[in-house]
């Protein structure tokens, strides 16, 4: 039998219903706590002004309304490839910052500029503060640059059901 690609997708639930009001937008850090925990802490220890919100034990709606508040998602767990949480923050109008490590290192899985990723060692907190506080004062310039991450999570769910098509239809012959 052939196979064929099926990329994956957002399911669109956890898209926002509506554009974000990004005046209404907090100084709210979210970040994964499965993922890297130990390094996280160290920044949130660098950056004592500023809410961190732990991405856990939230349903649906809970989980949409911080992500519409949060101007930043940071992740410096591994990436096991695409990974689900950033892009849903980027389409929430959060400015993402990551590790390198695993996937993440690779533009193809979290197409983000380099000046927003960091590897996760103790010498660059300072950096990665600095970074965020940036964010924080500047985010409707530093939120323009991932629209294009934007533009490509939104292509992957078109992708995803064309993909599906192909298969259904190339079997129908």
């Amino acid at each position: 039998g052939r196979s064929y690609p099926l990329s994956d997708y957002i399911n669109m639930e956890l898209l926002p219903g509506e554009p974000i009001d990004k005046s209404r937008k907090e100084d709210i850090i979210l970040y994964n706590p499965k993922k890297g925990l130990e390094f996280t802490k160290k920044i949130m220890q660098a950056l004592p002004e500023y809410k961190f919100v732990a991405l856990q034990g939230m349903n649906r709606a809970e989980l949409n309304d911080v992500f519409d508040k949060a101007k930043i998602y940071i992740d410096f767990g591994s990436f096991p490839g695409k990974d689900r949480l950033p892009r849903e923050a980027v389409m929430h109008e959060c400015c993402i910052i990551t590790g390198r490590n695993g996937a993440s290192a690779y533009f193809e899985d979290v197409p983000i500029d380099v000046y927003f990723k960091f590897d996760s060692v103790d010498k660059n907190i300072p950096a990665i503060a600095t970074r965020i506080r940036d964010i924080m004062t500047n985010y409707l310039v530093c939120n323009k640059n991932f629209d294009s991450y934007r533009v490509i999570v939104r292509g992957e769910q078109k992708a995803f059901y064309k993909e599906i098509e192909a298969i259904f239809l190339q079997n129908e012959g």
